[in-house]
């Protein structure tokens, strides 16, 4: 049997068809143990392939093509791991192993109310762990104490907690974690406040449907609280007056204003600008594909990078560099930003160029 998995499109194509699989096979662990009925997920582009482990922890799967793999292994409990596999130089009939260990460590701690120290029940904890080819994102309720836990944590590059609850500002902190136990994390929210106010266009024109955010949790991207405005512009959220709140909508740049108390907080948008061709490249001036950009305005905002990937879809813009390390930008008003670049091996400032 020969077998191509391919998307094909108007023109020429040439198709290579391959005799033999990929086999890939390994073991899922948590806390030195196997996981048994633990799922594997592996997928590239649009195709995925299922597989489930044994009483031992081990699984078998087999792929076709050599290519970069996303693989996941999430245990019945919900705890899950996420890898990059490079299997591009992988030939046909060849077995790869790849282990998968969801951590043999502990995070705990409290969520309270900054106002008086109260616990919090019910709030949703999530916890975010990522190095450069690995990285899982799990979630949590809390106890009647505010108390939450995490066990399986692994040594990753970047570590986080947030937690969110109605009545409250989503918050997100940082976590370092070096391979022991961490049990006394004391995570504070705020009360939330109702904010209002209007999106409207370059001439003051009301923007109905515009998509309103509000990210607490700053340059980390996460969006805590959304809204979408009503036929007139106006929108409320949930938001502490102070804070930036965005504003996104095909066919115009993103928007953001500081909330205001008490008063409208109006947001204008502008329409899309002009592309600005950027090209990421190395040392020795090879193109580098798949980095995404996060910016820094001149007066300091940081944009969300959800908020700059989700208006980028939104409005049909490049969400990363192409083959050639090209990137068109067009998601900003004009200005002065900072511009970081995002690869999964970390995050480097190119600078302040002009937009």
């Amino acid at each position: 049997q020969f077998v191509a998995i391919e998307t094909y499109a108007p023109g020429w194509q040439e198709t290579v068809l391959h005799p033999e699989p990929i086999f890939l096979e390994g073991t899922v662990r948590a806390n030195d143990h196997p996981v048994e009925n633990a799922k594997v997920s592996v997928f590239s582009n649009d195709v995925m392939i299922v597989s489930n482990t044994d009483m031992d922890g081990a699984y078998e799967t087999t792929v076709w093509l050599p290519a970069y793999y996303a693989a996941t292994a999430t245990a019945p409990n919900g705890d899950s791991q996420a890898e990059l596999l490079d299997l591009s130089e992988t030939e046909p009939g060849e077995t790869v192993e790849r282990d998968f260990d969801l951590g043999t460590g502990e995070i705990s701690g409290r969520v309270v109310s900054s106002a008086d120290q109260s616990p919090i029940e019910g709030c949703e904890v999530g916890l975010r762990q990522v190095s450069t080819e690995r990285g899982n994102t799990r979630r949590t309720e809390t106890a009647s104490d505010g108390s939450f836990s995490f066990s399986g944590v692994w040594d990753a590059d970047k570590t986080s907690l947030n937690a969110s609850m109605d009545g409250f500002l989503r918050k997100e902190i940082a976590v370092t974690y070096v391979g022991e136990s961490i049990n006394d994390i004391w995570i504070e929210l705020d009360e939330s406040a109702a904010v209002f106010g209007r999106v409207v266009g370059p001439s003051g024109e009301p923007v109905a449907g515009t998509e309103v955010t509000c990210c607490v949790s700053g340059f980390s991207g996460r969006l805590s609280v959304a809204t979408i405005t009503e036929q007139d512009g106006s929108y409320s959220i949930d938001a502490q007056p102070g804070t930036t709140i965005y504003a996104r909508a095909t066919g115009y740049s993103i928007g953001w204003a500081n909330a205001l108390e008490g008063e409208d907080t109006v947001i204008q948008l502008q329409g899309l600008s002009t592309p600005t061709r950027v090209r990421v490249q190395t040392e020795k001036g090879e193109p580098v594909a798949g980095v995404t950009f996060m910016y820094v305005s001149e007066s300091g905002v940081a944009l969300p990078s959800d908020l700059v990937y989700q208006h980028a879809i939104q409005n049909g813009l490049s969400r990363s560099t192409n083959a050639e390390g090209v990137i068109d930008v067009a998601s900003l008003p004009p200005g002065v930003y900072q511009v970081i670049v995002s690869r999964q091996s970390g995050n480097a400032p190119l600078g302040m160029p002009p937009i």
